[in-house]
């Protein structure tokens, strides 16, 4: 994504910022730590629906008033809706494994299946997420850049800021707790108080 106009890097940083988040917690998967991913992805999942709000609020209406964009507003909005959908159900996957991993009787095998089936199941978000990027940058985004004035380009990179700043805050609040965390070898004594 070019970085010369300033809503394209605002944007494509936030994707790179929820991706690497993305990775932590399916990291914390890996390593059993269930409650850490928990935490993780339900800071990507408020970071990821601030910016679909942002867009949703200050884009898809500039997008509506075009005369003839390469593809319309309402399939933006109909991929946010999807998105929102899948980040739910993931959620409630993240709810399940807590469940899973209190029953007594499950075992290392049990839980490294369970993974491999939710990894699975993180391809679908991956994808959506990817071809709705892709659009973004092939379509959205050039053609609001565009369309829209110096100021305005800069008003939405304000507002995409005032959208996700409160996700981004506690983001920059927890990470290095993260960091710690996936980076701790689960066999010394100071995994457990991480964990």
């Amino acid at each position: 994504m070019p970085t010369k106009n300033p809503i394209y890097a605002a944007i494509d940083k936030q994707h790179q910022q929820m991706s690497e988040l993305f990775l932590m917690h399916q990291e914390a998967l890996m390593i059993e730590k269930v409650d850490l991913a928990a935490d993780i992805y339900h800071s990507y999942q408020a970071l990821q629906l601030a910016h679909l709000a942002f867009e949703n609020n200050c884009l898809l209406p500039e997008l509506a008033k075009l005369e003839s964009p390469r593809w319309p507003h309402t399939l933006y909005q109909h991929e946010h809706n999807k998105i929102e959908a899948l980040l739910e159900k993931h959620a409630q996957n993240i709810e399940n494994s807590q469940t899973f991993l209190d029953k007594p009787n499950t075992t290392a095998q049990a839980y490294r299946r369970w993974i491999i089936e939710l990894f699975d199941q993180h391809k679908t978000l991956k994808n959506v997420l990817e071809h709705h990027e892709q659009r973004e940058e092939q379509g959205l985004l050039p053609e609001l850049s565009n369309a829209l004035s110096e100021a305005q380009i800069e008003a939405a990179c304000q507002q995409l800021q005032e959208f996700t700043q409160a996700s981004l805050d506690r983001i920059f609040d927890r990470s290095q707790a993260w960091i710690m965390a996936l980076n701790v070898n689960q066999n010394s004594p100071d995994a457990s108080a991480l964990a």
